[in-house]
Parts: C-alpha cells; sequence; structure tokens
C-alpha cells in the first residue's frame, strides 16, 4: 500500500515538473521552409526590330524600344535616308530623290490596351539626320557646273498608331500608321504618313 501511494507520488510529481517546463499559452517556433517566389511580367520589356515599312518612306530602320512602366515605354535606332518617300511630292522628290541622310530616331509610346511593350500604342516620334543632296544652282549658264552638293539637318515628327503583338514571348510582329511632318533647316518642305511593318525579337 505504501509503495502504491509513493509510485503515484512520483507520477504526480512528475506531470507537475513537466507542467511547469511547458507552457501551454507560450508560442511556439515552427521552422518555415524556404520558399523562392519568381515574378515574371506579362511580357518582355525589351524589343529590338527592323522596319521594312520604313523603305516606303525611303528609309532603313531599326529600334530598340523598352517599357518602362505597364503602359509607357521608349525607343531609340538609327535611321538611314537614302530617298523621299514613295507618295512624296514631285518637288519634294526632285529635292531630295538624290538625297542620302544618316541619323538617329527616337520617342515613346503609350499603350493603351495590353502591358507595355505589346498591345495598341499611340507614340510620338522625332528623327534627325544630317542630310546631303545635290541641287541645280540657281540662274546657272550652259558653260560651267549646273548642279551643287548641299549639306543639312533634316527632322521628321510626327505621331503614329499601331499595334505590336509578342508571340511566345520572343518574336514581334508590329503594324501601325502615322503623319509626320518634313523639316529641312528647321522649315517645313513636306509631310508624310509613314507606315510601321515591324518584326524582331523580344527578351
Amino acid at each position: 500500500m505504501r509503495a502504491s501511494v509513493l509510485g503515484a507520488m512520483v507520477v504526480l510529481n512528475a506531470q507537475a515538473a513537466l507542467a511547469q517546463q511547458v507552457d501551454p499559452s507560450a508560442p511556439v517556433a515552427v521552422a518555415a521552409p524556404n520558399y523562392t517566389l519568381a515574378i515574371r511580367r506579362a511580357v518582355p520589356a525589351n524589343t529590338v526590330v527592323a522596319d521594312p515599312g520604313a523603305l516606303l518612306h525611303g528609309a532603313v530602320l531599326v529600334q530598340y524600344e523598352r517599357a518602362v512602366t505597364p503602359s509607357l515605354s521608349v525607343f531609340v535606332g538609327p535611321r538611314v535616308q537614302y530617298g523621299p518617300w514613295v507618295f512624296a511630292s514631285s518637288a519634294e522628290r526632285d529635292r531630295v530623290g538624290s538625297a542620302f541622310g544618316i541619323g538617329v530616331e527616337l520617342g515613346g509610346r503609350v499603350y493603351m490596351h495590353g502591358f507595355a511593350p505589346a498591345g495598341m500604342f499611340i507614340g510620338l516620334v522625332a528623327s534627325g539626320l544630317v542630310h546631303s543632296w545635290t541641287e541645280a544652282l540657281p540662274g546657272t549658264l550652259t558653260a560651267g557646273p549646273t548642279q551643287q552638293a548641299v549639306t543639312g539637318a533634316l527632322i521628321h515628327t510626327g505621331v503614329q498608331l499601331g499595334y505590336q503583338v509578342i508571340v511566345r514571348r520572343a518574336f514581334v510582329v508590329s503594324i501601325g500608321v502615322g503623319v509626320s511632318l518634313v523639316l529641312h533647316n528647321a522649315e517645313v518642305v513636306d509631310w508624310v504618313t509613314p507606315v510601321r511593318l515591324a518584326f524582331g525579337w523580344a527578351f
């Protein structure tokens, strides 16, 4: 009987000691698993395209575009002007028919539908070129030279509306049309409606 009482007391003392060591209200530290969360844009932020549509207005054009917000992008690229727009006026065709220019084109696009740089956009564009061509000398006589070489600044500036698609997060197709003024030495000499038909790569 005495042994049974002593055994019960030992068990009660052990339970009391255990209760003092473990506080049920105390927070329990649990080792959290190590997760890595990868966030990816809906479309790549960068594109590089060549624009065969620029050939219609006498230019070779390559552009690099970078999205800076979900709806805004900026772009820049080299431009080579080798002749007039295919639908240019006869006066403009005569003036720049033998022209050659090289420079840079830059601007920005606001994407009204989609996630930049994909979707429907409206953009502002400007290009500046160093331009050279030949023109008739005023009041020339039959004896002596009848043409002179001229070098000056040529600027295209305007707006463009278009749509750009990125296929499989890699391939870019872009179409559009715009209206641009052509300035020579700060004087408006013509206006054109450039067509955009660009293909390239997104990354």
